[in-house]
């Protein structure tokens, strides 16, 4: 965007400061003024865009810097932007890819596979996988999995006593994490990075397209089903259907927990997927006794988690 430092200067006339920025990017956070997220509001002034991540889809919150000066910017506000001398040219291709912030990895995070297995914090957090979790070592490293350091001057305290899944894209780069208490007691058991989970698609890079590709409900599900997505959330969001429309050649199995509540959700997930070039390729499977497909390898073992995964069938639109 040509003179994003004048835009920037018209957008806080209308918004207010900022409450975080990045001006390499361009990009900067605001409460949102038609639903009032907190710093959910995403303007990129060099890409001439915005977004809102939580009612962009109810309240119509995103597009260009130019419909967003419209819509609230009051009387005098073209000609301030005239005098001013801003263009509102965008790259309309890339106002989906707006994102609240650059993702880093927790301070002090460790590979499992890089870590000193004598020290305690990386006992105690293999245990918490291998021995409660089931998982096994291939899964571990495969996902690069890994905590944060004990070490007060190398660490973020946020995240410790923590197992840590990163996530990276189809570029393999980092697009967000999630960090899984292994303390039995937590209050939260997962803490996350503050970038909105629908503009994301969770460890895309391992995704292979032209195979049977599975929708899991958490991360801890997604390491135990291969070529597996897991939603981050209570449904799907549009980034993650208009993907699978595209680029999935072979099948889509929704796979969530067993519990009547979410069978429910299962069932408006698969109504969503299957439809036009995907419509006959969607099936879904239904747990029992309530359980998750991580509950299962906990369980069951991998033996489990197989003959789980065997159990797929299709619904007839008229019982969803």
């Amino acid at each position: 965007m040509e003179n994003d430092s004048l835009l920037l200067t018209l957008v806080n006339e209308v918004l207010g400061r900022p409450n975080k920025s990045n001006k390499h990017r361009g990009q900067h956070e605001y409460d949102c003024p038609i639903c009032g997220g907190h710093s959910k509001f995403a303007v990129n002034t060099k890409l001439g865009v915005y977004k809102c991540w939580v009612c962009s889809e109810s309240d119509n919150t995103y597009g260009s810097i130019k419909k967003l000066l419209s819509t609230i910017g009051g009387p005098g506000i073209w000609d301030k932007a005239k005098k001013l001398g801003i263009s509102f040219k965008i790259d309309k291709s890339r106002v989906v890819h707006l994102n609240t912030e650059v993702v880093e990895l927790p301070k002090g995070f460790t590979r499992f596979e890089d870590g000193n297995p004598k020290s305690m914090v990386w006992k105690v957090g293999w245990s918490y996988l291998t021995k409660q979790r089931k998982l096994t070592e291939d899964i571990i490293f495969k996902h690069q999995m890994g905590y944060t350091t004990n070490k007060p001057e190398s660490y973020d305290e946020n995240f410790t006593n923590r197992v840590i899944i990163p996530s990276y894209d189809n570029d393999g780069e980092l697009n967000y994490f999630t960090a899984r208490s292994w303390l039995p007691y937590s209050k939260m058991r997962y803490k996350n990075p503050d970038v909105p989970r629908e503009s994301i698609i969770f460890n895309e890079h391992l995704i292979n397209w032209d195979g049977t590709v599975y929708i899991v409900e958490g991360p801890l599900d997604h390491v135990v089903v291969h070529n597996s997505i897991p939603l981050q959330g209570k449904d799907i969001h549009d980034k993650l259907i208009g993907t699978i429309m595209k680029r999935c050649t072979g099948h889509v199995v929704i796979l969530l927990d067993g519990e009547d509540k979410v069978w429910k959700t299962a069932k408006r997930i698969y109504s969503k997927i299957n439809i036009g070039r995907m419509y006959g390729r969607v099936k879904i499977i239904k747990l029992h006794d309530g359980l998750d497909i991580g509950e299962v390898q906990e369980k069951y073992g991998r033996k489990g988690v197989v003959e789980a995964l065997r159990t797929f069938f299709t619904i007839k639109e008229s019982r969803i």
